[in-house]
């Protein structure tokens, strides 16, 4: 039987490590933050965290696509690896300018169903304004036709069904999500629905009546108006001649399939926010690479959310593979 790779891993103490400190923002937090500016730089390494350093890793371990081309006449449909399924009733698209599109229409799905894909695909489910976001999963849909995006004819829709693993989960909405090019997430406009969803036992069946964003989301609002807690970290490093570091980490909610970004504060203070709902149970991971080696490391814990939490990560070193293995399992 193959050994776990945290116990093939080398585990760095508190002895010879350096501590720095976290705070947990949402991806609302519109500031990235160097520690070195806070914390004097002949002590410390140099760590940079923002929603995107890991950028290779994630295309490295990111969701394939599935594409097919059909008539723009005919009725055209898709299936992907996971079993999301997207049908486009004939005759249903139109080009920007209006026209029915002449050349073959090509759509290409990508599937972020779990939380482990989510966080490799750098795609958390944080609404525009730091909304904590129960997810049914993530697609990418593009359908394109001689290279322009293509609408829906007024009255049309297309059919998407997303399998899941549990029961009906009450009032979710299909919503679209603006990706940024920089920080690799997505946006989701929350207040701004792109179609209709019935929750099934076995599936959410949706019925999509815009084209205006490539990346939807099955979603509702977590309720965060009763008691909630926050978050803070130091995490301990390991001592490699002030080198560079580059840091993600995450927090992830399984029974809401929920995954949302840790971000240092722009004080640089270990300040609580009160984001979290009590009794929430919350598994937190961070992935951090020393950029001149090309050495990663990976931390995890589990909490219960009853008080405000102040951690400590001790950091594994592994490989690419043993975190992209790890974090699957999610």
């Amino acid at each position: 039987m193959k050994s776990s790779p945290l116990k093939n891993s080398r585990i760095f103490s508190t002895a010879g490590i350096f501590s720095i400190l976290l705070c947990c923002i949402l991806s609302s937090c519109k500031n990235d933050k160097l520690i070195s500016e806070y914390i004097p730089a002949q002590t410390i390494p140099t760590v940079i965290s923002n929603a995107n350093v890991l950028k290779e890793l994630h295309e490295k371990y990111s969701s394939p696509s599935t594409s097919v081309t059909f008539n723009a006449m005919d009725f055209g449909y898709i299936t992907g690896p996971k079993g999301v399924q997207v049908s486009i009733p004939a005759n249903a698209l139109l080009l920007p300018n209006g026209l029915a599109p002449t050349s073959p229409v090509n759509i290409v799905l990508k599937e972020i169903l779990t939380p482990g894909e989510m966080i490799m695909n750098n795609k958390p489910t944080v609404g525009q304004n730091g909304e904590l976001l129960q997810s049914g999963g993530e697609i990418y849909l593009s359908v394109t036709s001689g290279g322009e995006s293509l609408k829906l004819k007024p009255g049309s829709y297309i059919n998407i069904m997303i399998p899941k693993p549990s029961g009906p989960v009450y009032g979710m909405k299909l919503l679209g999500g603006v990706e940024d090019s920089i920080k690799g997430g997505v946006s989701w406009v929350v207040n701004n629905p792109v179609g209709m969803v019935i929750d099934t036992f076995s599936s959410f069946m949706c019925f999509l009546q815009k084209l205006d964003y490539k990346w939807i989301n099955i979603d509702k609002p977590i309720d965060t108006s009763g008691s909630s807690y926050g978050f803070s970290a130091n995490v301990n490093l390991p001592a490699i001649n002030k080198g560079i570091f580059l840091q993600e980490c995450f927090m992830v909610f399984k029974a809401t399939n929920t995954v949302a970004s840790v971000w240092f504060n722009n004080a640089g203070k270990a300040e609580v926010g009160k984001k979290i709902p009590a009794g929430t149970s919350v598994i937190m991971v961070c992935i951090i690479k020393e950029k001149k080696s090309g050495r990663f490391f990976y931390a995890k814990q589990t909490h219960i959310f009853n008080s405000d939490i102040h951690t400590k990560f001790d950091l594994v070193e592994m490989t690419e593979a043993e975190i992209n293995d790890a974090i699957k399992l999610l």
